[in-house]
């Protein structure tokens, strides 16, 4: 009896000293990850505010320059109306019309175009942060499978 006695708490041991190893394992990889999820979120929030700093500057660049275009329109109307106010005859008037209406309408398209590509380079610049956390994301689900 004492030889099963003495196997019995032999395998108990070895046992009890193989959870307490899964155990320390298992403790070890769940610290890590817990360290890479606090990292990773903290990477997250710096990357938000680099976004938002990259965007609000270019909404603030934009609005400077449709300020700026708006202005310059002004002038040029105000411009077009005081020569036709001073014109001679009818066929001057209507000349000077076409003349600021043509050129009203390809600097407004014009504007319109900076515009598009500078919204859409604010977009690319404010969104690139947020995808490297995407990728970052992928690297900690990796981590994780670990």
């Amino acid at each position: 009896m004492s030889k099963s006695k003495n196997t019995t708490e032999k395998t108990a041991t070895a046992e009890f000293a193989f959870g307490a190893e899964a155990l320390k394992t298992g403790f070890e990889k769940s610290a890590k990850l817990y360290e890479a999820v606090g990292e990773f979120n903290k990477g997250t929030v710096e990357a938000y505010a680099e976004s938002a700093t990259i965007v609000g500057s270019g909404l603030q660049s934009l609005a400077q320059n449709s300020s700026a275009y708006a202005k310059k329109a002004i002038e040029d109307a105000v411009a077009a109306s005081k020569a036709m106010m001073s014109s001679k005859s009818i066929h001057e008037i209507i000349e000077l019309q076409t003349s600021f209406a043509k050129n009203a309408f390809a600097g407004y398209v014009s504007h319109l175009s900076r515009i598009n590509e500078a919204f859409i380079a604010t977009a690319k610049q404010g969104s690139a942060p947020l995808q490297a956390r995407v990728e970052a994301a992928g690297q900690l689900m990796q981590v994780a499978k670990a």
